[in-house]
């Protein structure tokens, strides 16, 4: 079967299957072949601006839901939530004469923890009720260019997280009672990332130590990321809602190029059960299959 048969066919058994069936479990252990005693470490990461602050309720619901069903296929979970934006002085935030966007966007709302790694449901769940709506890039000036014409700090917030000891991060990839441990992050956003700051003050490059603020460092660079992820073996699950057909190209372009654990899906906001199925589909498949098992993470992106 080539890659685009895969994908066709994992499509069609995602839209077949409710959450918490066997039926998505037995594929993503006929492609892994392997029986392992594992619990999974989740950190969602949340988009604060508007399209998805919309969605709050709706994914409040959602993360209840998934964590309830992690819990019973790996009891002993955990569940962290980060939201982000943007910084106060990306490039991007110009309108068309090169003027400051008027809005207001604090220094720390670049990478904002809403709840640190609890096994609570819902805990997990209401921790969405503690975001609030903030704003992103929104340049149409046509010196911005891709790095910064509609961008938000949805990369700086993965690699913070990544490297966040203060989230509960387990130290090791076995823990006391000999289970593995599965690092992941979910990234759920509908824009591309700031990579660039107008306004850069004294911000240094990221010590991907786990101290690293808004208002003191920079933008990561792809190897910044890359090394922040790698080094703490965390894998990613995409939850793109695309505008244009621009956002799973760009993210592939960026994570999808790294040899991480990666898979990611288009999302609809009108389909709350899709949603809930293409979460438990990538938490399973980067839980369970490892970068040497048959199938890579890369092909089980749609």
């Amino acid at each position: 079967m080539d890659l685009k048969s895969l994908k066709f066919a994992i499509l069609q058994l995602v839209t077949a299957v409710s959450l918490c069936t066997a039926n998505t479990s037995q594929f993503v252990n006929q492609v892994c072949d392997q029986e392992r005693d594992i619990r999974l470490q989740i950190v969602f990461i949340y988009d604060a601006t508007f399209t998805f602050y919309k969605q709050i309720e709706l994914f409040s619901e959602i993360a209840r839901d998934v964590s309830t069903c992690v819990n019973e296929r790996y009891p002993g979970s955990e569940y962290a939530l980060v939201a982000f934006s943007d910084y106060p002085y990306s490039a991007g935030l110009t309108d068309e004469q090169g003027r400051a966007d008027p809005r207001e966007i604090e220094e720390e709302d670049c990478y904002v923890v809403m709840q640190q790694l609890s096994s609570d449901p819902s805990k997990f769940g209401d921790s969405f009720g503690k975001i609030k709506q903030k704003w992103g890039s929104s340049s149409t000036a046509p010196e911005v260019d891709e790095r910064t014409q509609h961008s938000e700090s949805s990369l700086t917030a993965l690699t913070f997280a990544a490297a966040d000891k203060s989230i509960g991060w387990s130290k090791g990839n076995v823990d006391n009672d000999g289970y593995i441990v599965r690092k992941i992050i979910i990234l759920a956003t509908d824009q591309w990332s700031t990579r660039i700051l107008r306004r850069p003050g004294d911000r240094k490059p990221p010590k991907l130590d786990g101290t690293d603020k808004c208002e003191t460092a920079l933008p990561p660079t792809n190897k910044e990321v890359r090394t922040a992820l790698k080094k703490n073996n965390i894998a990613v699950v995409g939850l793109f809602y695309e505008r244009n057909g621009t956002i799973l190209p760009y993210y592939e372009r960026i994570i999808g190029a790294m040899d991480v654990q990666y898979t990611a899906f288009e999302i609809d906001f009108t389909n709350a059960e899709k949603i809930m199925n293409f979460i438990t589909l990538g938490l399973e498949t980067v839980a369970e299959c490892e970068e040497g098992d048959p199938v890579a993470y890369n092909t089980m992106g749609l």
